[in-house]
């Protein structure tokens, strides 16, 4: 059963078609997964406030609905360490279509992973685990299952993907 919260962010996202990224934060962090410290700010002195609580240097991400792959058109910015800097990725931010503000986050190092679901016509509801970031589209490391999913299913869908031994280390490297 979902709680209420959950049930409130999918209904916001439906006429846009998919939920944000802080909004899926979100959701993950109300189901107990860790997830990096973050903020929604949609005014450059709340992402100053997020920054400086966070602590730099951070990560910022534009958080738009007409923007889907961030990285392609410059919207994740990394390393930023001083307000300055953060107040130009601001301003330049402001400038994309369906601007609805700026996603700031630790910065944390480690295998970037994607997690999607999506309301199959044929199938129901459907989650998605693979391999993310930018190598998303280029790995296609992905795993499948239908919801609802159980720890076995989860676990399942980590030895699925080609890179799990990545994330469970691998030659002395520690897990990603």
């Amino acid at each position: 059963m979902l709680k209420r919260s959950i049930k409130e962010i999918l209904l916001s996202s439906k006429k846009q078609g998919w939920v944000l990224e802080p909004q899926a934060k979100r959701i993950l962090k109300l189901e107990g997964l860790n997830v990096p410290k973050f903020k929604w700010a949609k005014r450059m002195d709340d992402a100053a406030k997020a920054a400086n609580k966070i602590g730099y240097p951070v990560v910022a991400k534009i958080v738009s609905a007409k923007v889907l792959h961030k990285s392609d058109i410059g919207g994740v910015v990394t390393g930023i360490d001083n307000e300055t800097v953060l107040e130009d990725v601001f301003q330049h931010f402001s400038s994309f279509k369906g601007f609805a503000g700026i996603l700031i986050e630790e910065m944390l190092s480690g295998l970037e992973l994607i997690v999607g679901a999506k309301s199959d016509y044929q199938f129901g509801p459907v989650i998605l685990l693979g391999i993310g970031g930018t190598e998303a589209e280029l790995y296609q490391d992905t795993s499948l299952r239908l919801a609802p999913l159980e720890e076995n299913d989860v676990i399942a869908m980590v030895k699925g993907l080609k890179a799990h031994q990545s994330l469970e280390g691998y030659r002395g490297k520690m897990p990603g």
